[in-house]
């Protein structure tokens, strides 16, 4: 027996939405068509045909026929969610969060639309709105996992993480099968930039693949961590199985090109920019990561020519894709000396995940510093990056105090000692979350660190001569020097040089560092007392320089260089030299007026604060810059033999 053909507009309706939901598309659309050819303008025909549409990312179609849907029956709620989906589509935010609101006006407890709501203010960056309708949304649903996950991923946003991941792990027990709520839980743990929670995410992402080995953005976010972890031949291996699953995702081929340029296949990592270039002309992660490619090998004005193209691109990115290529075009105008043109883009460090995520609390009480200097006006002045960076701009402080201004300074709590001493008429304060709200109410405003360049270095031509200003406890530098200078006698040596050569910098450590037993032809020098002011476990390199090279390196067991950085100024200030790679080790010699020799990376891990193509710094007084070639990766051979010639040459010049 034949089943009978709908006949009225209601039968034809009823098949469409029974077609829709079987997943039958064509003939839901065909259903919904004739329903308005029986009844022109039927609401709820316009409306499910308008659905169907944003289904197949046909949203401008979708958004026309949901209003006309809208226009005859302006009381239902769902008309109007579905609209803020469509309006979500063409990233219309504005339009969407407004039409969001409406269903929630006719019906406050439209779930769906409160979850646009949520989203679609989050993806306006309006976090505190955000968080408010969660608030509500969890109140009505506690145990829905989506909406403690969306709470982790406004949290997140506002880099409020130790709240964010609270929420993700209630989403992950209450769903702990859901594959993208522990890859959302993976992504907060990254960026917090730690090494430890970097390396709980990389465990989170495998443990994950292991159960979900086809999951996309979890072997792309892995990819983009190995790479950061400088595990750029692990990184591709995730990378190619992203490749496998969608070749012409724009994230995978970016990230794939950089992986080959770390590993030194230039032609491959090119091939794939440019293919990338030709699938989104118009995408401001495709510019930037040739950008990279080109900064890395020494082709600066054509990265920054990409740089700039990626602030015009219209590709859909978020804000922080788009922020994270703005400071990328900063840091190398900084670089480049163009001191006033770079300071505007680096404040926006701010919005990525470059700076201390403790400094989150001192941004949610203080207004930013708008650097202008009031006589007696209190800045807060936080650490919001690494030691070596605190130091470095650690320098600025009293020149900041002298144009009137009374800094509060919130430093790693390592530093307070030597800071105080240094800086005794300053006030000096730990940073400490448990003390965050207290020393917020030191103060008026608030900037990082790095924020004082703007106002106190706006050119390079208004760097005041560098000098020393940090000043180590004096006593303990006597015992040092008497101490080396014993060892020297007892050894028949005549020169005490510190060495220091590994970074722990959990962005680009790796690419900072060079291995000891690469030190050969600086080590070899048969008259220098050499003494060890790498911080961390040093044994297993010392005994590998002493096994394959006949050197022993001297190692004092009363310095705890991580934990007692004061007493690390004194023993740094005893050294007649020190030699090192960019680290924070290096900068505190430098700051007590040690002379220091300095190996720079040319690609990445070059930090924008040495500049380009020069040999001292206008930072330090005596600091001698010695640069890798651009393009050598972790091939350092002929940067230490320049080194080991210099070095040979004072060694001469001091027995003269």
């Amino acid at each position: 027996m034949t089943e009978a053909q709908p006949a009225t507009p209601s039968q034809w309706l009823r098949a469409g939405l029974q077609a829709h939901e079987a997943g039958a598309l064509a003939r839901a659309a065909d259903c919904y068509r004739i329903v308005l050819q029986l009844a022109p303008d039927q609401p709820d025909a316009l409306h499910l045909l308008g659905v169907l549409a944003d289904q197949q990312g046909r949203h401008a179609e979708a958004v026309d026929l949901i209003r006309r849907a809208i226009a005859r029956a302006p009381q239902a709620a769902d008309f109007h969610s579905n609209l803020g989906v469509a309006l979500l589509g063409l990233d219309e935010r504005s339009g969407a969060i407004d039409a969001y609101r409406a269903a929630l006006a006719l019906q406050p407890d439209h779930a769906g639309a409160r979850r646009g709501l949520i989203l679609a203010l989050m993806a306006e960056r309006r976090m505190i709105e955000a968080l408010e309708q969660l608030g509500i949304a969890v109140k009505a649903e506690p145990q829905a996992a989506d909406l403690r996950d969306l709470a982790g991923r406004a949290l997140r946003a506002g880099r409020r993480f130790e709240d964010a991941l609270l929420h993700h792990r209630k989403a992950m027990a209450l769903a702990p099968d859901d594959a993208d709520i522990r890859e959302h839980y993976a992504g907060t743990l990254a960026m917090i930039q730690h090494p430890d929670t970097m390396a709980e995410a990389v465990r989170e992402l495998q443990t994950l693949l292991v159960q979900h080995p086809g999951h996309l953005n979890a072997l792309l976010l892995l990819g983009v961590l190995l790479i950061k972890q400088q595990r750029a031949a692990e990184a591709l291996v995730r990378l190619d199985r992203a490749a496998a699953l969608d070749p012409a995702r724009i994230e995978m081929l970016v990230n794939r090109a950089v992986a080959l340029q770390l590993l030194g296949r230039h032609d491959e990592a090119s091939h794939d920019i440019d293919r990338a270039m030709l699938l989104a002309p118009d995408d401001c992660i495709v510019f930037g990561g040739r950008g990279t490619l080109r900064e890395q090998t020494g082709d600066y004005q054509g990265a920054l020519a990409d740089y700039q193209a990626a602030r015009a691109a219209q590709g859909h990115r978020t804000d922080e894709a788009v922020a994270e290529v703005e400071l990328k075009l900063g840091l190398l105008l900084l670089s480049l000396g163009r001191l006033a043109e770079g300071w505007p883009l680096y404040r926006i460090r701010m919005q990525t995940g470059v700076h201390d995520p403790r400094g989150a609390t001192f941004r949610e009480r203080l207004p930013d510093w708008d650097g202008a200097i009031r006589p007696g006006q209190r800045v807060l002045v936080w650490g919001e990056q690494g030691i070596g960076d605190q130091v470095i701009y650690a320098q600025m402080l009293p020149e900041l105090a002298a144009r009137g201004a009374v800094p509060v300074c919130a430093c790693d709590a390592r530093l307070v000692p030597l800071l105080r001493r240094s800086f005794p008429d300053l006030q000096i304060e730990a940073m400490n979350a448990g003390r965050d709200k207290e020393i917020a109410a030191m103060a008026g405003m608030q900037t990082g660190i790095g924020g004082l360049g703007a106002v106190l270095r706006p050119t390079l031509a208004e760097f005041p001569p560098p000098r020393a200003y940090l000043k180590p406890d004096p006593a303990a530098v006597a015992e040092f020097r008497a101490r080396y200078r014993g060892q020297c006698d007892a050894r028949g040596k005549r020169h005490v040089v510190g060495l220091t050569w590994r970074s722990r910098n959990a962005l680009f450590g790796d690419f900072k560092s060079v291995p000891l037993t690469a030190w050969g032809a600086i080590l070899n020098q048969p008259d220098v007392l050499f003494v060890d002011l790498q911080y961390g476990d040093t044994a297993d390199e010392r005994n590998a320089v002493a096994a394959q090279l006949g050197i022993d390196i001297l190692h004092d067991d009363s310095v705890d260089q991580l934990a007692d950085i004061d007493r690390y100024a004194a023993q740094a200030a005893a050294m007649d030299l020190v030699i090192g790679t960019s680290n924070s080790g290096l900068h505190i010699a430098a700051a007590v007026g040690r002379p220091c020799w300095a190996l720079l990376p040319a690609g990445a891990g070059r930090l924008w604060y040495w500049f380009l193509d020069r040999e001292d710094s206008p930072w330090y007084a005596d600091m001698r810059l010695f640069r890798q070639a651009a393009g050598q990766g972790d091939n350092w051979a002929a940067t230490i033999q320049r080194v080991a010639a210099a070095f040979g040459q004072w060694r001469g010049e001091r027995r003269r």
